[in-house]
């Protein structure tokens, strides 16, 4: 992560941070297809896939 600027201290906060973050999205996504709430689901897949965009930035090189 040293590339990134970031110690390893810093890039295990930020994963981790982002893991409880799409968690919760998740979470948000069942609730939304259980309601058969199609504005919920789309917005609640937008918030995933640019939670999941961003731990995918972090891994890269």
């Amino acid at each position: 992560m040293a590339e990134f600027g970031l110690s390893q201290e810093e890039a295990d906060g930020f994963t981790g941070e982002l893991i409880a973050q799409i968690e919760a999205e998740i979470a948000d996504l069942e609730t939304a297809v259980a309601a058969r709430d199609s504005e919920q689901l789309e917005e609640v897949l937008h918030k995933l896939k640019g939670s999941t965009s961003n731990l995918g930035e972090g891994a890269s090189p």
